[in-house]
């Protein structure tokens, strides 16, 4: 039976110290003290990474490592003087507009826009995000121009995996980084894996915490994480998850239940492990959204 255990619960593997671990078939999730260890020695089984997915992310991996001259190791703690600047995610939930127009950032607030979450924050607000977060490869000027038109980031900061057009979104190359955790297919993809890395777990706004806390910011506060509940569209609705036979009954953001995929609830629960382990270093981390099913250890005002 499937069960989320309570925070904190740790254990120790190959020197890492991973929080609030679970299982769920075969594969172990568990949320990692970053700070405590630099690099992960956690991998997950890459059996559904075949074929014309694999091979389509090893060209983007062969084309994108001769270029790597940046890693986001240069970032770290570069807002941390004075107490550190607030960092603001913009993640991609059906609240993101709600959000904005309750809470919007602060003018020296640190906008990390990530993935579609950004697209749709510079289309409707006409604001450049000070860094875009890009996880994998669905961010491309031709996807954005499909959606908004162009978007304007100051930096980027791509997963080496990435397409490689997202040199587009910037006068300055990318500050790479890889997934932490899939060792399986990034060895099979040629990635370097003496990159430095940003944490995943099925979830970008992690890789968003990761990053805000190497760049010294604090508070973290988080816009647009509802965690979606219905297989990842932007809007809620009656959407059955992918595979009914891995799902979860969770309520959406109005209240009604829905059913959503269990891999997007653990995903959930480690952002709350994480806003644990970062209250232990003084960093607050404050979810803004109002809805949605990350709760515990995160809280609601930023005064």
């Amino acid at each position: 039976m499937f069960q989320i255990p309570n925070i904190p619960s740790a254990v120790v593997v190959n020197g890492d110290t991973l929080y609030n671990a679970m299982m769920h078939g075969a594969t172990t999730y568990a949320s990692r003290d970053w700070r405590a260890t630099v690099r992960s020695s956690q991998t997950h089984p890459s059996d559904g990474y075949t074929g014309s997915y694999l091979e389509r992310r090893r060209r983007q991996v062969a084309t994108n490592v001769p270029g790597v001259r940046r890693t986001i190791g240069v970032l770290k703690g570069r807002y941390k003087a004075d107490g550190g600047r607030a960092a603001y995610v913009v993640l991609s939930g059906p609240s993101l507009f709600r959000n904005f127009k309750e809470s919007p950032p602060h003018d020296d607030d640190v906008v990390i826009g990530v993935n579609r979450g950004a697209v749709e924050f510079c289309g409707a607000f006409q604001r450049p995000v000070d860094y875009l977060l890009v996880a994998d490869g669905i961010v491309s000027p031709a996807y954005v121009n499909r959606q908004w038109g162009h978007i304007h980031a100051r930096r980027v900061v791509a997963n080496i995996c990435a397409s490689p057009d997202v040199t587009h979104f910037s006068d300055r190359e990318p500050f790479w980084f890889r997934a932490a955790g899939w060792g399986h297919e990034q060895i099979a993809m040629g990635v370097p894996m003496d990159l430095p890395e940003l944490e995943y777990s099925f979830n970008t706004g992690t890789m968003a915490l990761h990053l805000a806390d190497i760049l010294g910011c604090n508070p973290i506060v988080f816009v647009g994480c509802d965690q979606a509940l219905t297989g990842g569209e932007f809007h809620p609705g009656e959407k059955a998850a992918e595979s009914s036979h891995n799902v979860i009954a969770c309520p959406d953001i109005h209240g009604n239940w829905t059913l959503a995929r269990i891999d997007q609830f653990i995903a959930a629960r480690k952002m709350e492990a994480w806003a644990f382990i970062l209250k232990q270093y003084g960093v607050r981390v404050v979810n803004l959204t109002g809805a949605g099913i990350v709760k515990r250890f995160v809280e609601t005002s930023r005064s």
